[in-house]
């Protein structure tokens, strides 16, 4: 399916041609970040490296969510940082020396405490899909699971509606697809790799 099939695939859903595309294209800019956390397609998937001289520090990439974020430690194992609140960091910026423990993510930038700056990091994440422009066009997140968009549009459709229940139920189709991902994909990961955990199962 297309981004052009699914507009018209909505209209018919929901019994209204006269949904102009503006539309459609307003509701993909709500809808694109949550589909992505939601699908979390393995193509989007990725892992880079990055050496901070500065923060708040600036992803090169567009990163949706961070999965996992390690540095080299004293030893050989590597020391995974955890996500903290900003009081949390508050409390380590009046703190010198140490290794990086935790780290905050604001948008597209990142900070890291303590004494995080000038050592490599190994950074998995989740990376934002691309927004469908043409109605050719096809993104990762709609390869992967057209139901998703589905159920997200003609949620926001019938609000612009204003057919609430039927928005509602709408969004109860979306959240059962999501809970049947999320149990495949468990049922799978625990077949292929019973032993494997965290960030280990995205390499």
């Amino acid at each position: 399916m297309k981004w052009g099939e699914l507009k018209t695939h909505v209209k018919n859903q929901v019994v209204n041609q006269t949904i102009p595309d503006l539309e459609f294209t307003n509701w993909q800019d709500v809808c694109l970040s949550r589909i992505t956390r939601d699908a979390r397609p393995k193509e989007l998937i990725q892992r880079t490296t990055f050496t901070p001289t500065a923060f708040p520090h600036l992803f090169s990439q567009d990163v949706e969510e961070i999965i996992d974020l390690t540095t080299p430690g004293n030893g050989t194992e590597n020391i995974r940082l955890r996500r903290a609140s900003r009081e949390t960091m508050a409390e380590f910026k009046l703190e010198t020396g140490g290794t990086p423990r935790y780290y905050v993510q604001n948008g597209q930038s990142i900070e890291i405490y303590q004494n995080g700056l000038n050592r490599e990091y190994t950074l998995v994440y989740l990376a934002k899909d691309d927004a469908m422009t043409g109605d050719n066009e096809q993104n990762t997140t709609l390869r992967y699971n057209s139901y998703l968009w589905v159920y997200a549009l003609m949620h926001e459709a019938y609000m612009y509606m204003r057919d609430f229940e039927a928005a509602r139920e709408a969004r109860t189709l979306y959240d059962a697809e999501v809970a049947s991902l999320n149990a495949a994909d468990a049922m799978k990961q625990s077949a292929e790799a019973p032993q494997a955990s965290g960030a280990w199962a995205w390499s």
